[in-house]
């Protein structure tokens, strides 16, 4: 599509989303410029920014705009409202507004003579809590410090409060069958940037493996035969009872069988690997 093309249809896709006309705007965006292909439920990137609810896209590219265009339009099948939620919130408008910007701008890249480098520096704002802590480190590396570098370049850092620290290492405590009691902690634990719920359940599953277990596409599917369908959207109580009903089933094939509990993820995501390695997650 052409450039002029690609503008005259974002103009239109701009007018859809001020008037709210869900209908046209699916329409255009699947004619234009959705990705084909593309595992929008697999993008954690575009997970994260939707749940940070910032809407920052100034500095996006377009690849990023339409992987986000794609995301939203597909995933308003899965949950009612979803495209509306977000005319109502702006972000649509951004992302458009954001895709013309990129489509008449001048494709030539712009080198550091053409901004002010004092104020680029000013409005950095990567990992601030992390970075500090890196930036005034004086003593020798260990294994820990370049762990934290890692984490801070790939952003992962996750800031987990001291009450919810306390209660996750409380749960080395707890006896087989008794996940339950966690509920309140683990819905803490997903509110937290970043963490979802193949995340905590790995946290929890390396703090006590005789009664957590990861939950993951893999493992979950090999034991129902179906994908697992708990998206970025998804309700955290959702997310909770489908993990607790995972870990109900797990039991039960521990009983069944000579495999411990505690080494079921493991032996489920292999199996799944083998068994359904020519279908896609």
């Amino acid at each position: 599509m052409s450039k002029e093309n690609s503008i005259r249809n974002l103009n239109q896709a701009l007018e859809y989303v001020r008037t709210s006309d869900k209908s046209c705007f699916i329409k255009l965006v699947n004619e234009h410029f959705s990705i084909e292909g593309f595992d929008w439920q697999s993008w954690e990137e575009g997970a994260e920014f939707e749940r940070k609810g910032e809407w920052k896209v100034a500095d996006k590219d377009e690849a990023f705009c339409l992987k986000l265009l794609t995301s939203i339009v597909r995933n308003d099948r899965f949950t009612d409202g979803f495209i509306e939620k977000h005319f109502r919130s702006g972000l649509l408008i951004k992302i458009v507004q954001r895709l013309i910007e990129l489509n008449s701008s001048n494709t030539e890249i712009k080198t550091y003579h053409s901004g002010d480098l004092a104020s680029a520096l000013s409005d950095y704002e990567y990992q601030p809590s992390l970075t500090k802590k890196l930036d005034a480190h004086q003593q020798n590396f260990d294994a820990h410090t370049i762990n934290e570098i890692a984490l801070w370049k790939v952003d992962r850092y996750f800031q987990i409060p001291e009450n919810l620290l306390y209660d996750i290492n409380a749960t080395a405590g707890l006896m087989p069958g008794e996940h339950r009691v966690v509920q309140d902690m683990l819905e803490q634990l997903l509110d937290i940037k970043g963490i979802d719920i193949a995340m905590a359940s790995t946290i929890l599953r390396f703090r006590n493996p005789d009664v957590f277990q990861i939950i993951d596409k893999r493992a979950y599917r090999v034991v129902y035969g179906e994908p697992l369908k708990l998206y970025y959207t998804t309700p955290t109580k959702k997310k909770v009872e489908t993990y607790f009903e995972y870990l109900d089933r797990l039991i039960e094939i521990a009983q069944k069988s000579e495999t411990r509990f505690s080494d079921l993820d493991r032996a489920l995501y292999q199996m799944d690997i083998e068994l359904n390695k020519n279908i896609r997650l």
